[in-house]
């Protein structure tokens, strides 16, 4: 008969073993879930930044024409500022990698417009 003390101890440390996996897992999602949402916020921060200065320049360029200045909505900017932090933010880019991203944004936000039309129409 085995000992209960050997018994035991095995499923002591199976339990700490589990522990550990789980508690390792709960971090790194925890962690990954919190990289996203800042992420996110930045791209907010970004866009709405971005829409304030397009919106002080179209009034400016309107003003000095006499003439509407068409822009972007609030939520074309969110979207594209999104796409932005997402792309400055990915570990895995290097630096000509983030640049090649960022060349396309603006095809990103065309798209992006084009769809939100059709879907008004």
């Amino acid at each position: 008969m085995i000992d209960p003390n050997i018994i035991t101890g095995i499923f002591t440390l199976l339990g700490v073993a589990i522990g550990s996996f789980a508690t390792f897992a709960i971090a790194s999602r925890s962690a990954r879930i919190e990289n996203q949402r800042h992420l996110r916020e930045m791209g907010f921060r970004m866009a709405l930044a971005n829409f304030d200065f397009v919106t002080k320049r179209a009034e400016a360029i309107a003003a000095k024409t006499q003439q509407t200045v068409e822009m972007y909505s609030l939520p074309i900017f969110v979207a594209e500022g999104i796409k932005m932090a997402e792309i400055v933010g990915n570990p895995k880019f290097d630096a000509s990698e983030i640049g090649e991203n960022l060349s396309k944004i603006s095809t990103f936000t065309k798209t992006v417009a084009a769809r939100m039309d059709a879907k008004k129409n």
